[in-house]
């Protein structure tokens, strides 16, 4: 892979918001559109995790699309882009929707952001971009001392082609392929509970649709 050695700021990435998962622990509700409870602050508790990420992103990147499979009219109105898996299979894996992120990238860098990890600092990007700027690297992705959050993730535009090899071979693990890539982990000394995933039906505020014990 060729080696890179460039400077990443707002005006040359966009962010990438992660919403097409199936959610089974939740009988399938789509989590994007679900309001977390208590999570992450006042301001937020009675909007949808969508809205939240957007207001995430929105200061720290140049564009922002929505990786969606499903409920995709309401996911339009917030007058993003919104792309399906790139296989068109619906809940086929993350990286089928970063790869069809990465496609339709029109800056040299995508921010990757999981719609269910709510608690990630306002200045996050910013503080993975210091860790990177004099690195060669194509991708990287954080860290804590006891655990890796692949999808907490800074691709190169570059990664595509590579990206597009490991699925068409069937690949669907994200790990998998960032070990491929040799790509740069990155710890900025936080604790695990800024990445808690909101994954139980405990952690919202729950629609009409029933969810299974």
């Amino acid at each position: 892979m060729q080696q890179l050695f460039l400077t990443i700021n707002k005006s040359n990435l966009s962010g990438l918001i992660l919403c097409g998962g199936a959610a089974r622990r939740l009988g399938g509700e789509d989590k994007g559109l679900m309001k977390a409870r208590g999570e992450p602050n006042k301001a937020f508790q009675n909007k949808p995790l969508i809205e939240h990420q957007i207001a995430f992103l929105r200061p720290q990147v140049s564009a922002i699309s929505i990786s969606a499979n499903r409920n995709l009219p309401i996911y339009q109105s917030y007058g993003y882009p919104v792309n399906q898996d790139a296989t068109g299979v619906q809940f086929d894996g993350p990286l089928q929707g970063i790869l069809k992120g990465l496609s339709e990238c029109q800056t040299d860098w995508l921010y990757v952001q999981p719609i269910d990890t709510p608690n990630l600092p306002t200045d996050t990007i910013e503080q993975m971009i210091k860790e990177v700027e004099l690195s060669h690297k194509q991708a990287f992705y954080l860290v804590t001392n006891e655990r890796a959050h692949y999808l907490n993730l800074l691709l190169h535009v570059s990664c595509l082609k590579s990206l597009e090899n490991f699925v068409n071979r069937g690949e669907k693990r994200v790990k998998t392929y960032l070990e491929e890539i040799k790509a740069q982990t990155i710890n900025l000394g936080w604790n695990e509970n800024i990445f808690r995933n909101l994954n139980e039906p405990e952690d919202y505020q729950l629609s009409s649709k029933s969810i299974p014990d």
